[in-house]
């Protein structure tokens, strides 16, 4: 191969290296930027998740103490309601033995007639001073008769009368305490109607409050798997700006390796250029040699380098 050729052919490998070296560097000035908008999504993605994730905090805060208070209201309806069914169980239970107390004082009344003209008292008295006298006394049979028949009609009537009164008394205390109970019931019934509401207005809330969480925890989800998707292309750009790197350094050491041989080849060519030159010139010596003519001390040096004096 002429030493032309082969410097044409050093330079155009060297041309051509040098310019897949500047299409390298575009590259890579590219993946870098793609590389780094990623990266850029990436952190704003991440600060993005950060102030999600604080707001998730906050809402789980609030949503678990308005829970408890949720909670605390429906124990707290839940033993007013209790407490109101056993009331209204006892004015039940209450209201059924006052029906039976005034059915044992109708049936009073209809065997005795009118109760309020007999006296408990009285009638005690008069039976005891009777029993006594039954006691104390000497009596015939027509007497022991008369004695055991009138003791044992005064005996049922004043027993009589003593239970209507004893039913009448217990009458005005059930019905005292069905009013009381009536009015614990009515305040009973206030407070529920209060916590009730209270406890509608919680459990609203509590539901609204569970679904922005779940919707931030989603939200947090969807931006993770965003991020992740980025970052595994962020990644897959990297590794190829370390690819193109690595292929930047083996051209730069290609390019000052085909730079040196390419110097030297055209010092080598403009060396041959100047002893083709200096053949010429010889050649035109050699004539004057030849011919018999004087030389000088450099022509005849010209022809000592190229062997052309006779031996």
């Amino acid at each position: 191969m002429s030493a032309n050729l082969y410097v044409a052919e050093l330079r155009e490998k060297f041309n051509t290296t040098r310019q897949r070296l500047r299409e390298t560097e575009a590259e890579l000035q590219e993946l870098r930027r793609k590389r780094d908008e990623l990266n850029n999504e990436v952190s704003k993605l991440s600060v993005e998740i950060k102030t999600k994730r604080s707001k998730l905090e906050e809402i789980k805060g609030k949503y678990e103490k308005i829970l408890k208070e949720k909670n605390e209201v429906y124990s707290k309806l839940s033993e007013l309601k209790k407490r109101k069914n056993e009331l209204i169980s006892i004015i039940k239970e209450l209201k059924e033995e006052s029906a039976r107390l005034r059915e044992e004082m109708r049936f009073i009344r209809e065997n005795i007639g009118p109760v309020k003209r007999f006296k408990e008292e009285e009638l005690k008295s008069r039976l005891d001073k009777l029993e006594w006298e039954y006691q104390t006394r000497p009596i015939n049979l027509e007497e022991d008769r008369f004695y055991v028949n009138k003791i044992k009609n005064l005996e049922a009537l004043y027993i009589n009368v003593k239970k209507y009164n004893r039913n009448k008394e217990r009458l005005l205390e059930i019905r005292r305490v069905i009013e009381e109970n009536s009015q614990v019931i009515n305040s009973l019934k206030e407070e529920i109607k209060g916590l009730s509401e209270r406890y509608l207005m919680l459990k609203e809330k509590v539901n609204e409050l569970r679904e922005e969480r779940n919707r931030i925890r989603e939200e947090i989800d969807e931006l993770r798997s965003k991020r992740e998707e980025l970052k595994k292309k962020s990644d897959g750009y990297h590794a190829q700006v370390v690819s193109k790197l690595s292929t930047l350094k083996s051209l730069r050491e290609e390019i000052e390796r085909l730079s040196v041989l390419l110097k030297a080849a055209e010092m080598a060519q403009r060396i041959e250029v100047k002893r083709q030159e200096r053949y010429v010139k010889a050649q035109k010596v050699y004539e004057k040699y030849k011919k018999g003519e004087s030389l000088s001390l450099d022509e005849f040096k010209l022809l000592v380098e190229f062997n052309m004096l006779p031996k």
